[in-house]
């Protein structure tokens, strides 16, 4: 039975800083396998603009455009 929890709601999240992404490391093959299944950015993208904005082309093309435009 844990003794305290924490409760946290999140307002916004600011997905444009694509180096904080990189250097996260979530989509990492090092990290641990037993971390839940975190989205990819265009599969994010997608389902907060309705299929509009992202899916897997955005995620094809991510690794390109971010060594054209991170440094």
């Amino acid at each position: 039975m844990p003794k305290c929890v924490v409760e946290v709601s999140v307002q916004a999240v600011y997905f444009q800083c694509a180096r904080a992404l990189l250097r996260s490391s979530l989509w990492s093959a090092e990290q641990p396998a037993n971390r839940p299944e975190v989205p990819t950015a265009g599969q994010m993208l997608a389902a907060v603009t309705d299929g509009m904005v992202g899916g897997k082309a955005y995620d094809d093309d991510l690794p390109q455009r971010q060594a054209k435009t991170l440094y």
